[in-house]
């Protein structure tokens, strides 16, 4: 900076002016020197010169020229103007007050300087400032709407919402149309918890402005805060009569139609959304999915149930061939038990994007479900090229062959599911179901580490450790091993009738009859309708020579499981 441009003994005075109202001049600056007319003519010049620079842009030379300019007319107001504006670009807001004051003392009737001095204060955040300028303005200009509209915004941000409220009316009147002017009237009625007058201010703004979305909801949200849901309701669908195709508004209604329980009035307008040609599919969607979230958390809602059956069914309608529609689709079916429903609509999702990973997954855990293991089996192939090494598809085909009694296919298929990326619960399961597979082809061994390595994942793995231990009993290893891992898995499990005959079955090898009766029988008593149990309590009774009763339940076991004729050559020997 040049170091013309203002005097060092001005700094003091410069920042006491920022601070406190504009002094005299007398009191600010010391006796003005006289000058010749060939110096006041060079200070004209600088002055034209730095309003040349400061439409440049060149604003350090702006600074330069006006400041010398300003030393030998401290008393000119343009100049002290000019300098205000060019310390305003250069964010230097004290010396730009300090100037714009001086001009307004020197030319209180220029509404320009006025406006300048309220600019900076704006930009100074100094709401107080502006309060004070525009105050002393309308001294002035009393009629002048835009230095009454600076006041109303300045009175606001201090919270004087009242006062600020009566300019806001006096410009009203001026200008009824304005709707910047009834928005920041709604704000100071808020501010003062005054609804029933902030809702007359934004129904002006909404008749103003119909189509305005953020007016409707916002003058919806004020009808509910004076507990007038009816109202709140009657703003959406005044605004659909005038606007009847506008879906953002259906939508917004519908979101208050559920907040408020009214499940028919959302199907309604959540219908219509969804069969709009003018709606795009992902907002289609979202809306759904929106509605089956809703679902999710009210499940026994009947009525939410047979809204989001309304709007499921009109979507996948609307766009049969929607990937996204069929899924969501079988999502909702899927969660309603409806199971044939589910199953079609992910045949279509497949059909559509044979892709879709968690499609084929859903699929087979239905076709699981149903009881269908032979059809889920024919998919395998096609799940593992669609969403190849995919744990959860590889389990529920290998549980499947391992139901229909193909244990090394299901061996096979469990061994790859091991392999595949999965959380320890999940793997332990996946684990516990190998073992399984792996005792019935006979490897006994590594059915051992399967079962271990499964409960070491998860020591909580009720199936494996039960499992585990029926078959150490079978094979009459470590009982007290199997013992501690049967009482755990009833533990987890107290009402499981396979794991009661399993700990029954274990004392009964340990020789403790009557504990293995005791828990024998109440797997029978809680619906076991195992052929093997039957064969249990049999043989348990016949320890207790309990002969007749023995041979009730071998015969029962026989009518449950023709194959165990091995139990009619005992029966015929303990028959008389």
């Amino acid at each position: 900076m040049n170091a013309s441009r203002i005097p060092i003994l001005l700094i003091a005075t410069v920042l006491l002016a920022a601070c406190s109202a504009p002094r005299p001049a007398a009191e600010t600056l010391p006796p003005a020197p006289s000058f010749t007319q060939e110096e006041l003519e060079l200070a004209n010049r600088n002055f034209m010169s730095g309003l040349v620079a400061f439409e440049l842009g060149e604003y350090e030379s702006a600074l330069d020229l006006l400041s010398l300019a300003y030393l030998r007319l401290p008393q000119h107001a343009g100049v002290n103007f000019a300098l205000a504006d060019a310390y305003i670009q250069t964010a230097d807001l004290v010396n730009a007050v300090f100037y714009a004051r001086e001009a307004v003392r020197l030319d209180p009737t220029n509404r320009f300087y006025q406006l300048k001095l309220a600019e900076i204060h704006l930009r100074a955040g100094q709401n107080a400032g502006i309060v004070d300028v525009m105050r002393v303005a309308l001294r002035q200009f009393p009629n002048d709407a835009e230095f009454q509209y600076l006041l109303a915004n300045a009175l606001f941000e201090q919270g004087q919402h009242r006062e600020s409220n009566r300019l806001y009316h006096s410009l009203i009147k001026r200008d009824p149309d304005d709707i910047s002017l009834h928005a920041q009237k709604y704000r100071n009625h808020v501010a003062m918890n005054e609804l029933d007058s902030a809702v007359v201010s934004m129904e002006a703004v909404r008749r103003l402005d119909p189509g305005n979305l953020n007016a409707v909801q916002t003058l919806s949200r004020l009808q509910l805060q004076r507990k007038d849901t009816l109202a709140a309701i009657r703003v959406f669908e005044e605004a659909l009569d005038l606007f009847p195709d506008r879906n953002d508004l259906k939508i917004a209604l519908t979101d208050l139609h559920i907040s408020h329980g009214r499940w028919d009035k959302a199907g309604d307008r959540l219908s219509e959304v969804v069969r709009s040609s003018q709606v795009q599919d992902a907002a289609k969607a979202e809306l759904v999915q929106f509605v089956l979230s809703k679902f999710a958390q009210e499940p026994a809602n009947e009525s939410l149930r047979a809204m989001t059956a309304r709007v499921v069914e009109a979507y996948v309608t609307e766009a049969p061939d929607n990937a996204m529609a069929q899924a969501l689709a079988a999502d909702f079916y899927g969660a309603t038990s409806q199971r044939s429903k589910a199953l079609a609509a992910i045949e279509t999702t497949l059909r559509l994007r044979p892709e879709n990973a968690p499609a084929w997954r859903q699929r087979l855990q239905l076709l699981y479900e149903e009881g269908r293991y032979t059809d889920l089996i024919a998919l395998a192939d096609s799940a593992e090229t669609y969403s190849p090494e995919d744990a959860f598809i590889r389990f529920f085909v290998g549980i499947a062959h391992l139901i229909e009694e193909n244990h090394p296919d299901a061996a096979h298929w469990l061994t790859l599911a091991s392999k595949a990326p999965a959380r320890p619960p999940f793997k332990s399961m996946i684990l516990g179901s190998l073992a399984d597979a792996t005792y019935q082809t006979g490897a006994w061994d590594a059915a051992k580490r399967h079962y271990e390595d499964a409960i070491r994942l998860n020591p909580d793995n009720d199936s494996a450790l039960n499992n585990y231990a029926y078959y150490m009993s079978l094979k009459g290893e470590r009982l007290d091993v199997a013992k501690q891992m049967s009482a755990r898995s009833l533990a987890l499990q107290p009402e499981n009738t396979s794991f009661l005959d399993t700990y029954g079955w274990i004392h009964y090898l340990m020789g403790d009859y009557e504990t293995a009766l005791r828990f024998i029988s109440a797997s029978i008593e809680k619906g076991s309708r195992s052929a093997e149990v039957h064969e249990h309590k049999g043989d348990v009774l016949f320890k207790l020579e309990r002969i007749p009763e023995a041979i009730d339940f071998w015969r029962k076991a026989v009518e449950l499981d023709p194959r165990r004729r091995h139990l009619l050559d005992r029966i015929e020997a303990m028959t008389p």
